[in-house]
């Protein structure tokens, strides 16, 4: 039985919680999305007394250098089930493409703020990589 303690769960964390990026991403089939990437986050604000006030969950889809947030091809994909791309991105393409997808949340953030509406956190939930075949 694994705990938090075995050797094994050890090392699977230590590995989740290395900053290094190594370029490690789910690569996904998915035609309809496109090349690029599916990115889904949690964006937070705070109140100025630091109390939580909103959060909310975005799905930010990446083509062609350029984001969109919860696009409806990417609400109908998640409908289906996913299949996975045996080929693999490089990891200036990954870092390219997230660093898009980090503007748009971004932005999303500031947006949303105001005198009494104040960005917390951006927490990314999940990636994947999508490809024509």
């Amino acid at each position: 039985m694994l705990d938090l303690n075995s050797k094994l769960m050890q090392y699977l964390l230590g590995k989740a919680c290395e900053y290094d990026f190594g370029a490690l991403a789910a690569m996904l089939k998915a035609p309809e999305l496109g090349e690029g990437a599916l990115i889904g986050a949690m964006l937070l604000w705070q109140g100025p007394q630091g109390k939580r006030m909103r959060q909310e969950f975005v799905a930010i889809q990446v083509n062609d250098g350029r984001a969109t947030m919860n696009p409806t091809k990417a609400t109908q994909w998640l409908l289906t089930p996913a299949e996975h791309s045996t080929q693999s991105a490089g990891e200036d393409a990954s870092k390219l493409l997230f660093g898009v997808a980090a503007e748009m949340a971004n932005q999303r953030l500031a947006d949303a703020s105001n005198r009494y509406l104040i960005p917390e956190n951006l927490d990314w939930a999940a990636a994947g990589w999508t490809q024509l075949s």
